[in-house]
């Protein structure tokens, strides 16, 4: 069983990872979405075997694939989800998967995007030919999103057809409330919208069994896709794989016939590192949950008095969506410029949030506790 690790800020920079890569080395990059850390013994196994016997070709296909049958009964002991495992189609890239998938099912209409939301969300709703409308929400002082009701219904009624969110929520982690999970689900059943669910962020999510909520969308709801993976929770972003989980026959059908030369091209080394990591690689899940949640506590117990405002919920993803005390605009620039430290703007998850930054606290507490000090020296 493998024990999680932290890498040093020399082993980070020396992993050559576009983290650690794309500042002058004054910098310290809490920017880029991954974590630094090693990744698990099961996981480097698998790759490691792959490369001593050369397996480096094609997935099998999504119908012979044995990857269905083991994420439905992982979904279904760890989330609470239940699906057949028919329903479970292997893909690519998420972002890609998502893309294709509006473009194989849309409508007529424009594709609604719950906000705060990642800027290649809407890169992925334009690809498949669909515009997006961003519908704004609030952060509640209880981890959850309320989202914007009235703009929904106003947009629904000027044509929309589709809605995508994310949950957990990133950068937030938060959840919908169950009282908004379940009107979503009666307007999506009332006005024949479908439902496309960014859930790369599950695995991190503490509780596992909350996500059951989704299932109020997927048995209300006649089209409901959620997109998973497991590069963000296990640290492997370079491998390319998710999936699709439908909650219908018809659509995972229509999906996988016009989608197939595609699908099934993957990388058979994708698909074995996505099995390991819900099979063997959970108690390496935990620890690394564990050890996130340690730097959120420290981040907050330093910026928090010197009046930042920390949004975040359930320690669901490995970011903090901070409030400087600053009056200004693209506060990641005056971080970079006069402290050293590489934040992520608001703007990427939408205009509203400028004046936010994103910060990935998922490293080594001395180079955390580095990055803080330079910030707080500037902020005063």
């Amino acid at each position: 069983m493998s024990t999680f690790r932290w890498l040093s800020e020399f082993e980070a920079r020396k992993s050559g990872n576009l983290k650690w890569k794309r500042y002058p080395p004054e910098v310290l990059p809490l920017d880029v979405g991954e974590m630094d850390c090693e990744t698990s013994s099961e996981i480097r196994k698998v790759i490691s075997s792959a490369s001593t016997s050369g397996q480096f070709g094609y997935g099998p296909i999504a119908s012979r694939s044995t990857l269905p049958k083991v994420l439905s009964a992982h979904l279904e002991d760890y989330f609470g989800i239940s699906c057949e495992e028919a329903y479970v189609i292997p893909a690519g890239g998420l972002l890609f998967a998502l893309s294709e998938c509006l473009r194989i099912l849309k409508r007529t209409g424009n594709t609604l995007l719950i906000e705060p939301a990642y800027s290649g969300l809407d890169q992925a709703i334009n690809a498949s030919g669909c515009n997006p409308i961003r519908i704004s929400s609030v952060h509640n002082n209880d981890g959850t999103l309320e989202i914007d009701r009235d703009m929904i219904i106003k947009e629904i009624y000027a044509g929309a057809w589709s809605i995508v969110l994310a949950i957990p929520n990133s950068p937030t982690g938060a959840l919908l409330s169950q009282k908004d999970m379940e009107w979503l689900a009666e307007i999506a059943v009332a006005k024949n919208l479908s439902i496309f669910i960014d859930a790369i962020y599950a695995h991190t999510f503490p509780t596992p069994k909350d996500l059951g909520l989704l299932d109020i969308l997927r048995h209300c709801v006649d089209q409901v896709v959620i997109f998973g993976g497991p590069s963000k929770a296990w640290a492997i972003p370079s491998i390319r794989v998710s999936y699709m989980i439908f909650n219908n026959q018809l659509s995972a059908s229509r999906v996988e016939r016009e989608f197939r030369w595609i699908l099934s091209p993957r990388a058979a080394l994708g698909e074995a590192v996505c099995e390991t990591a819900v099979t063997l690689g959970l108690a390496w899940l935990q620890e690394c949950r564990n050890k996130v949640a340690e730097n959120k506590e420290l981040v907050r117990s330093v910026l928090e008095p010197g009046g930042w405002t920390a949004h975040y919920s359930h320690h669901a993803t490995p970011y903090l969506w901070l409030h400087p005390p600053l009056t200004m605009s693209y506060p990641e620039l005056h971080f970079l410029r006069k402290a050293k430290v590489a934040l992520v703007g608001g703007t990427m998850y939408g205009q509203p949030y400028r004046s936010f930054v994103r910060m990935n606290i998922a490293c080594n507490q001395l180079v955390l506790k580095e990055a803080l000090d330079r910030i707080h020296r500037v902020t005063g």
